[in-house]
């Protein structure tokens, strides 16, 4: 899961990416996003991680900037990433290049150095991809960018000390951006998960607290963040660890925030084309979805469904375009969070939630 966020064009204006997203976001993003351009166009990447870089970059020559990297729901996961990027329509979109890495805990550094040349995350996913499981972080940055930014992460192999340090940083002004499955057990259910948290921008980095919950139900779960909410918390990322939901959540530490309200519901994922408030994430849950919603923000959102095709040697382009012209068929909505799962023939299926504000 995802995923507040992934690094975007201004003219986009676009989801801080947890999400997350979604995440799940593999990346699971959470923090809502300014509505985007009314014209915008998309391309889908699908490719190994040796591959993902090169073809990112072509994709950035032709102005594409990142919006998230879909998450992978169900093991064993896909044969490759798959990220969707976004341009403004007819405009003078900049060029944008990116960086990938692999690794786990120990992409610190090299999050660290990217981001103080300028490159900001757009996501992160476990890759169980052969040969080697591994996350896989996405990185990018517009021609021209003189921000820089700056990374921790955090695994969780201990709540209590991971909290003392995640609130460590927050009190420097860094904000939790997304969270993934780290590769430390054979059993998926039983992956610690790690945290990347960021510090940078234009922006001044404002001192925070941060705080986090669980609960293996809808209700208990909306009880929970609720009650972080009246205190001002805004939920940052969400994922599923073995049959716990996790929200991690922020308030700034001076000043009162305005109270926030969260509802949790076990809907089937059709359910998503008629929400008239902020969706944030869903989760497998039973026979339905676990649908993560921020009722203090009027949204829309829909979903969009395709089979993902075989990951040769080259990018089958014309079918991914294909993908692509689904999502643009919802003018004024924008990608908020992806997954990629088996279909019931065994096909592999990239699921996108598109929301508008």
């Amino acid at each position: 899961m995802t995923i507040a966020r992934p690094f975007l064009t201004c003219a986009l204006s676009l989801l801080l990416a947890l999400s997350v997203v979604e995440g799940p976001f593999a990346l699971i993003w959470a923090r809502p996003a300014a509505q985007a351009a009314p014209h915008s166009e998309f391309r889908v990447v699908f490719a190994s991680h040796q591959h993902l870089a090169s073809q990112l970059d072509e994709a950035g020559r032709e102005g594409y900037s990142c919006l998230l990297v879909a998450r992978n729901e169900g093991a064993p996961g896909a044969p490759g990433v798959v990220v969707w990027l976004a341009r403004e329509s007819g405009g003078a979109s900049k060029p944008s290049e990116y960086r990938v890495f692999t690794g786990a805990a120990d992409l610190a550094a090299p999050l660290e150095k990217a981001g103080g040349d300028g490159f900001r995350l757009c996501g992160i996913v476990l890759s169980e991809a052969p040969p080697v499981t591994t996350v896989v972080a996405v990185m990018g940055r517009q021609s021209g960018s003189t921000a820089a930014w700056h990374y921790k992460t955090e695994a969780l192999l201990n709540y209590k000390d991971s909290l003392t340090r995640l609130n460590a940083a927050g009190r420097d002004g860094f904000v939790p951006i997304a969270a993934e499955a780290i590769n430390n057990n054979r059993v998926a259910a039983m992956r610690n998960w790690m945290v990347v948290a960021e510090q940078g921008g234009a922006a001044a980095a404002a001192a925070r607290e941060v705080a986090v919950n669980s609960d293996p139900g809808p209700s208990g779960l909306q009880r929970k963040l609720n009650e972080r909410g009246q205190q001002g918390f805004q939920v940052d990322l969400l994922w599923k660890e073995g049959n716990d939901y996790v929200a991690m959540s922020s308030r700034p530490i001076a000043g009162s925030p305005a109270p926030r309200a969260y509802a949790v519901a076990a809907n089937p994922l059709a359910s998503l084309h008629s929400l008239s408030r902020l969706y944030l994430a869903d989760f497998p849950y039973l026979q339905d979805r676990l649908i993560v919603t921020d009722t203090s923000v009027a949204g829309s959102s829909e979903v969009v469904e395709d089979a993902l095709p075989a990951l040769g040697a080259f990018p089958d382009r014309a079918a991914l375009g294909l993908l692509a012209s689904h999502i643009a068929r919802n003018q004024g909505f924008v990608p908020a969070a992806a997954r990629v799962s088996r279909g019931p023939n065994g096909q592999w299926r990239l699921t996108t939630v598109v929301v508008k504000r």
